[in-house]
Parts: structure tokens; sequence; C-alpha cells
């Protein structure tokens, strides 16, 4: 399973669909789909255990079932829910400013609500210095 944050929300849902039909033997990955991968071997191993006789809303259920409940878990949500992927995400405090302005390039208003560009320019006014924030004003209110 190739990389990429996208793999790692894709193949999960892919492999629950194969594992409806086919037993997983030998899956590998790189990177998120690494992640991927080692979820589908924990999946087919969870595959051979029973069911829990009660369901505990704080713990995940074994098998597929649990890797497609994690997944949507993932990437639904409300409010600060929404944001969970992202938050599972911690950078070095040397590059937080890097990865804030590159969080903030991602922004869609379809997906989130929030203009990619507007979240940029706030990213990037809090990733300098306060002389170059004074530029960089100048610089796109004169654009």
């Amino acid at each position: 399973m190739r990389g990429g944050t996208t793999s790692g929300v894709v193949y999960p849902l892919a492999v629950c669909a194969l594992a409806e039909h086919y037993v997983i033997r030998s899956v590998g990955g790189a990177s998120a789909g690494a992640l991927a991968a080692a979820a589908s071997a924990a999946a087919e191993y969870g595959r051979l255990k029973p069911a829990p006789a009660s369901a505990d809303p704080h713990r995940v259920r074994p098998g597929f079932a649990g890797v497609a409940e994690l997944v949507r878990w993932l990437i639904s949500g409300e409010g600060d829910d929404r944001w969970r992927l992202t938050q599972l995400f911690q950078p070095h405090h040397s590059l937080h400013r890097v990865y804030r302005l590159a969080a903030a390039m991602m922004q869609q208003p379809a997906t989130t609500g929030r203009n990619r560009y507007a979240c940029g320019l706030i990213a990037l006014l809090s990733a300098v210095t306060k002389p170059a924030q004074v530029a960089l004003v100048l610089l796109f209110a004169g654009w």
C-alpha cells in the first residue's frame, strides 16, 4: 500500500470491503500505507476473536468492523472534533510554524468551511517575526 494521508483513510475501508469475500494473508506498505497494512493485519487477527458480549464505547470492536468504525470516527465530527485526524500529528517544536502553514494551505471551503488563502496568510503572519509581519501586511495590502 502506498503512503499518503488519503491512502491511510481509503485503504482500510477498501480492505474492509475485500475482507467480506477474502482472507487477508500478506499485506505491507509504506508510510500511511504501512499503518493501513498494520490495521488490516490486526483486523484479520481480530476476526478470529469472538465479539464481546457488551459494547464498550471507549474501545474499538475487533476485526474489520472495528477498522471501519475507527476510520469513520477519524473523519467525522463537528466543531473541534472535525479536526481529529490533524490533531494526531504533533510536529517537532522547531517545525510547528511550518506545519501550521502547510495545514493552513490544505484548507478548502467545501470541506472545512475555511478559505485556503486567508488561513495561509494568518499562518504565515504567525510564523514570521514582527518586522516580516509588517512587510507582509504591506505587500498584501498593495497587491
